[in-house]
């Protein structure tokens, strides 16, 4: 047989092989990315019914400045192992420092020697007596006016993930901030969008008023934070949740643990925690957040120093598992995030872009 029909023959088998090949891989795409979306498009049991954490509360007001102040550099990289000890200068003997001013940035390391000539004060607490006065004074935050953080993103178990990019992005002033988020794989296809607006409140910091949420192929569904008549409602059920000041939304609540951890460094320390109210789509949960400890986070900005926190729950609950890495030299805003849910599946960010005007 000459070479000319050897290959004529073989070319319809070939064809076919390939065409076998590339149905293949649109079918096992299709199914991933069906898979994909069943994962993501999930919700959540009823809350519990009782709660055991203090709420955070800000201890002093606070106020927006449209101006970067000076900030000491970042902690050094240092493994999570082995978080930074922490102690405070020996205050005054009159008055206590914290009574007269807002805590200092977060403390320089100590030595045993240090600890044994003046032993470290407790962390400092404000006075039940002192809440909602001028205990301490005004704290003065600088977010950015603008900011846009794009991360890339995984989603799914093992070897099945979809792959994506998540944009964040906000804007904030001395009264009013909006904020977006963008959740979309390689193709376009979105499958995570959420919108928060509201107030910058100096005596609870970041007040949400409406937060709007937008899965895969569902319909947009809303949460209103009627602060006038004390109430939270949502557009997907009948619920009424008591709204109490510091309430945020799923994505307002990191803008809120950044103010928290620029005005008072002292409540994010390691084996410290802050539990925030927090209202999705349905409901309104608590989010206890642990402090782990200092880690160095890879990304494609290069190493970049940050804080771990983690969401505690307990034992049998069904709510996602949530982890930070916030970042000192980023506002404190997150470099990293991971969400793992009660079936393992987890969807995780890590920051490749930024763009922060002043």
């Amino acid at each position: 047989m000459s070479t000319a029909a050897l290959f004529a023959f073989r070319l319809p088998r070939l064809r076919g092989r390939v065409l076998a090949v590339l149905l293949a891989s649109v079918f096992l795409h299709l199914a991933l990315l069906h898979w994909a979306q069943r994962g993501l498009d999930f919700d959540l049991p009823p809350p519990p019914t009782s709660v055991t954490v203090e709420l955070f509360t800000l201890p002093a007001p606070v106020a927006v400045g449209r101006t970067p102040q000076q900030r000491p550099p970042a902690p050094p990289p240092r493994a999570i192992s082995t978080p930074p000890p922490v102690s405070v200068d020996t205050p005054p003997a009159s008055p206590p420092v914290i009574e007269t001013a807002p805590p200092e940035p977060l403390p320089v390391p100590a030595t045993p020697q240090d600890d044994a000539a003046a032993p470290a004060p407790a962390v400092p607490v404000v006075p039940e007596t002192a809440r909602g006065e001028s205990a301490l004074e005004a704290t003065i935050v600088t977010f950015p006016r603008f900011g846009r953080f794009v991360s890339d993103t995984g989603a799914g178990s093992g070897l099945a993930r979809l792959l994506g990019t998540t944009v964040i992005e906000w804007r904030v002033d001395t009264e009013r901030y909006t904020a977006s988020s963008v959740t979309a794989d390689d193709a376009g296809n979105v499958f995570l969008r959420l919108t928060s607006e509201g107030r910058v409140e100096p005596a609870f910091g970041i007040a949400p008023e409406r937060y709007v949420e937008k899965r895969i192929t569902r319909a947009p569904v809303a949460t209103n934070f009627q602060w006038d008549a004390g109430k939270v409602t949502f557009s997907g059920n009948n619920r009424e949740v008591a709204l109490r000041p510091g309430v945020q939304d799923q994505l307002s609540f990191l803008a809120q643990l950044a103010l928290i951890a620029q005005a008072f460094p002292d409540r994010l320390q390691p084996g410290m925690s802050v539990a925030l109210e927090v209202a999705s789509a349905r409901d309104v949960r608590v989010y206890d957040l642990r402090v782990v400890g200092w880690e160095v986070t890879r990304t494609q900005l290069g190493l970049v120093d940050t804080l771990k926190l983690e969401r505690a729950l307990p034992e049998g609950a069904k709510d996602p598992r949530i982890e930070l890495w916030l970042a000192p030299t980023l506002h404190w805003l997150p470099a990293r995030t991971r969400t793992i849910l009660s079936n393992e599946q987890t969807i995780e960010t890590v920051l490749k872009e930024v763009v922060i005007e002043q």
